[in-house]
């Protein structure tokens, strides 16, 4: 047991023995879990840190997925990259059916060997062969917008790093994936601020820390709902459920002054 315990080494922020741990700026080495600066209150995480920190750690391209990605730096190729996507992945989504690729291998040619000797031990109609012939010529793929998705993912990213916890009780300790990330802001108002907070927490209770967070006075907030924004439409929550059921990392939320068919909605 001794030996095999010499192989790796333990994360600097939890007992996790890592086989391949990895190996931060500020001089420790950390588990997958526990890499991110964020994760382990990183003494080397200051402002440059930050600006630099996309192209140091690259993130699994996966859209449900935060774990870094086989290839670490976003600056350098690997061969770890999709060979048919060509995007990163880590070790559970690296293969295509894990993230589903959307570009698909390309196409074959029959053999023509084994095509004429088909014909000539099972003739067919004229009326058989055009179902055959139209099946060789097959259409392209439609092209992947994966500049729209880098776009997303990039822009997704900064927001992580730019946004405060609604809660000044919460830690930059909580990881990630159990954080969620929403821009909000009072209806009519020009500052839109940018927070995350557990996905364990409800709406209600985000209602008052947002409320306080935006400066809402109290003797004002009974007028107030919380809206969330899907393509220009305000959709009101509800404060009985979990904050992370009703909305989606990079939603936009609003306190707005409801109308009666609105407000009588939502009470119910």
């Amino acid at each position: 047991m001794a030996e095999i315990l010499k192989v790796g080494n333990q994360c600097a922020a939890c007992p996790q023995v890592d086989f391949l741990p990895i190996l931060c700026d500020c001089g420790q080495q950390f588990c997958k879990d526990h890499i991110a600066p964020d994760a382990h209150d990183c003494a080397a995480a200051g402002i440059q840190a930050q600006n630099n920190f996309e192209d140091k750690l690259q993130r699994c391209h996966f859209e449900a997925c935060n774990k870094p990605s086989l290839n670490l730096s976003s600056t350098s190729s690997s061969s770890a990259s999709c060979s048919q996507c060509g995007h990163d992945f880590c070790v559970e989504h690296r293969h295509p059916n894990n993230h589903n690729c959307s570009t698909a291998p390309p196409t074959l040619p029959k053999n023509e060997a084994a095509r004429a000797l088909l014909a000539k031990h099972f003739p067919t109609t004229e009326s058989s062969q055009k179902p055959q012939a139209s099946s060789s010529t097959t259409k392209p793929p439609k092209p992947n917008d994966t500049k729209a998705a880098q776009l997303q993912k990039l822009e997704m990213m900064k927001m992580r790093h730019k946004a405060v916890p609604v809660d000044p009780k919460d830690k930059a300790t909580v990881p990630v994936t159990q954080r969620r990330f929403v821009k909000a802001k009072v209806e009519g108002g020009k500052e839109e601020k940018l927070y995350w907070t557990q996905k364990i927490v409800s709406t209600g209770k985000v209602f008052d820390l947002l409320a306080t967070g935006l400066g809402i006075p109290t003797s004002r907030l009974s007028q107030y709902r919380l809206y969330k924004v899907i393509g220009g439409e305000k959709i009101p929550l509800r404060n009985d459920k979990l904050f992370a059921d009703e909305v989606d990392d990079g939603t936009s939320v609003v306190f707005a002054v409801p109308s009666d068919s609105t407000a009588a909605a939502n009470d119910n």
